[in-house]
C-alpha cells in the first residue's frame, strides 16, 4: 500500500478516488498493488 501511494504521488495522482481507479486501468499501479483493488477509503 505504502508503494501505491508513493507512485501515484510521484506521478501526479493525488485523489484516493483516482488511485483506486488506477489500479483498474493502469498496469504499473496493478503489478504495485498486486492485481487487488483497494477501495478509496484504504487508501
Amino acid at each position: 500500500m505504502l508503494g501505491l501511494l508513493i507512485y501515484s504521488y510521484a506521478t501526479g495522482t493525488l485523489s484516493s478516488r483516482q488511485i483506486e481507479l488506477a489500479t483498474y486501468e493502469n498496469v504499473a499501479v496493478r503489478l504495485l498493488c498486486a492485481d487487488r483493488h483497494p477501495d478509496h477509503d484504504s487508501i
